[in-house]
């Protein structure tokens, strides 16, 4: 149900509203041991925020972390 709101969400352009659809999905994702899955909802989740709070800036610098060690150097 969560991602079929969050895909309705995006369609009518609420990235706000789809930001915090993806967030609440992560943290069930959590809860239920999909670790990865909740990572990357959370990340899609953060991302998807247009004015993020000072909060939500620093959980996605956090969350991109691990993609700059894959990506290496410029």
């Amino acid at each position: 149900a969560y991602e079929r709101s969050a895909e309705l969400l995006k369609q009518a352009g609420e990235a706000e509203l789809r930001a915090y659809v993806l967030q609440s999905l992560s943290a069930l994702q959590l809860r239920s041991g999909h670790q990865l899955e909740a990572y990357a909802t959370m990340l899609a989740g953060v991302k998807g925020i247009k004015k993020p709070n000072l909060q939500q800036k620093v959980i996605k610098a956090l969350m991109e972390i691990p993609f700059k060690f894959l990506n290496g150097p410029g």
